[in-house]
């Protein structure tokens, strides 16, 4: 980060990123304690001390409509529940703190290049191998057995992160930030090092994060099949023979058919706790919900006691109808700015936008919402959210 008043937008949200995570690299995170709330507190404010020096802390209106949904879910904690904890309170912050950082880089002016966004890309890269090879150093016999083993996957491997989801929802992401890497820098190696991740994922066998991923894949085929039919084609067949492949090996066969398919006791179980949930949704709580942080406890309500699994269930369950309508303007602002990008440049718009849509369906499976404070939704908002607004206003001012 040079002090030549422009702001190296890759590293600060890399660093964002990795100082957001270092209580769980170095294991010493507890999911939701005080420790791990004051910690992302203290990280924001050190980031968002940094910006506003070098940004003189210009912001857009914008920032309005997401502060708007945190009160609101405060509001209906009071309302609906007279339950607000200090823990809650403080990720607030955390969480307005954090859209304020991406709405004051991304109207920073000429701070930012495109080619910024290869240091983000290396350094996650770089982070998510060591986590891969962290978690074939502490559990070798999980990876290497997950294939003739079907117990393993009870296992749930993790590597350092709270838990397999987590962990498949991050290889995910680098499987998206090396396509990213492979788009802007036409290197081949990020095809290579995005495989890689692809296999890790499949063995971690987080489902949600692997039918993203194949989404994902399928958006980046279909989107660029008119710009560029060549890369398009050879994304299909490349597929295709990777597929075939996996069938004609017995071993690999018997897992994709008995245990990557075989989701009816999962997809059960989902809609049993998504059936619970919309019951919860009655009355005031169906307009205003049970307020922020207390998603566990409206399942709760209704005797079922469980992860929502569902990022529009928990958007509901926190903040009501009144919520998701400004939850859907969130989403629908970072889709219009990736549509003004295309004017731009077309590649890098239509990448962003199989981003936005295959994070969205990983969403369907998990309770992943923008712009919250746990750290797989702080990546998804960096690159679904916090991205895509700062390169729409660096091709806008440029031009």
């Amino acid at each position: 980060m040079k002090d030549n008043g422009r702001i190296n937008i890759g590293k600060i949200y890399f660093v964002y990123l990795f100082l957001v995570l270092f209580l769980q690299i170095i294991g010493r995170n507890s999911k939701g304690s005080m420790l791990d709330t004051l910690w992302k507190a203290g990280v924001i404010i050190i980031t968002l001390w940094y910006v506003i020096y070098k940004t003189g802390g210009r912001i857009k209106s914008y920032i309005i409509i997401p502060i708007l949904i945190y009160i609101m879910g405060q509001v209906a904690a009071l309302i609906c529940s007279d339950l607000i904890s200090l823990s809650s309170m403080i990720n607030i912050f955390v969480v307005i703190a954090m859209i304020y950082l991406f709405m004051s880089v991304s109207k920073s002016g000429k701070c930012f290049q495109i080619s910024d966004l290869n240091w983000f890309i290396n350094a996650f890269i770089c982070l998510m191998a060591y986590a891969v090879i962290f978690n074939f150093i502490k559990n070798p016999s999980s990876v290497l057995g997950v294939l003739s083993n079907k117990t393993v996957y009870a296992n749930m491997m993790r590597s350092f992160f709270d838990n397999k989801q987590t962990f498949g929802m991050f290889l995910f992401m680098a499987f998206i930030v090396s396509i990213w890497g492979y788009i802007i820098n036409s290197k081949k190696v990020y095809i290579f090092v995005a495989a890689a991740f692809f296999v890790n994922l499949f063995l971690c066998l987080s489902r949600t994060a692997l039918f993203a991923c194949i989404a994902f894949i399928g958006m980046i085929a279909i989107f660029s099949f008119k710009s560029n039919r060549k890369f398009s084609i050879h994304i299909i067949i490349t597929v295709a023979v990777v597929f075939v492949v996996a069938m004609l090996i017995p071993v690999l066969r018997t897992f994709i058919m008995n245990v990557v398919l075989d989701t009816k006791d999962t997809m059960n179980a989902r809609t049993n706790i998504w059936d619970y949930a919309f019951s919860a949704l009655k009355g005031n709580h169906l307009l205003l919900g049970y307020g922020e942080g207390n998603a566990s406890m409206a399942m709760e309500s209704v005797g079922y006691r469980a992860n929502t699994h569902n990022g529009i269930i928990q958007v509901l369950l926190t903040g009501g109808i009144l919520k998701f309508i400004l939850y859907l303007c969130v989403i629908l602002k970072s889709f219009v700015s990736i549509r003004r990008i295309r004017k731009y440049n077309a590649t890098l718009s239509w990448v962003f936008l199989a981003t936005l849509i295959s994070v969205c369906v990983f969403s369907m499976g998990e309770a992943l919402v923008f712009l919250d404070s746990s750290a797989p939704c702080v990546v998804a908002s960096i690159l679904c959210i916090g991205l895509p607004l700062t390169v729409e206003n660096y091709y806008s001012e440029e031009h």
